[in-house]
């Protein structure tokens, strides 16, 4: 069963059930999402420059202690080195996520599979997003096209 199925199996009587459910829920989201995007994803690596590379490197790094703003700007700039970096618009759009800025994470994924439309970790990001939005017709979507595209893989 798939994570969307899962969720809306779950059967809720007062809305406060929802929000105590998914506000955990939004931090494992987070969670994924920092650990499947964080790693290099083959097609955004060779669209990268070495200049762009390094920005990223540092982008990742200020995420992961927490210095969002700054993270941001890095990953930008990295976009702007290399605007064809799969990794960069993943990692945008996880700090979107983690900004809870929605829209623009949900365009900055889009971005990505606009360049890599097969990229499971972006799919799967994607539908994360949709999940801490409380859209699981369209996290749905998302898990099922990456499983789609790779069913033996273990993240899709």
């Amino acid at each position: 069963m798939n994570p969307a199925s899962m969720i809306r199996s779950l059967h809720f009587t007062r809305p406060f059930e929802i929000r105590q459910f998914l506000r955990p829920l939004t931090a494992v989201c987070t969670t994924l999402l920092l650990a499947c995007g964080l790693s290099l994803h083959p097609l955004g690596v060779q669209a990268q420059t070495a200049a762009a590379s390094n920005t990223l490197s540092e982008a990742q790094q200020l995420l992961q202690t927490g210095r969002i703003d700054e993270a941001a700007q890095r990953a930008q700039q990295a976009l702007t080195q290399s605007p064809r970096s799969v990794d960069a618009c993943n990692l945008l759009g996880i700090i979107e996520s983690t900004r809870h800025n929605f829209p623009a994470a949900i365009a900055t994924f889009k971005r990505a599979l606009d360049i890599a439309p097969g990229s499971i970790k972006t799919l799967n990001n994607l539908g994360a997003v949709y999940v801490q939005l409380n859209d699981l017709n369209q996290a749905e979507k998302q898990f099922r096209e990456a499983h789609k595209l790779a069913p033996s893989d273990r993240d899709a």
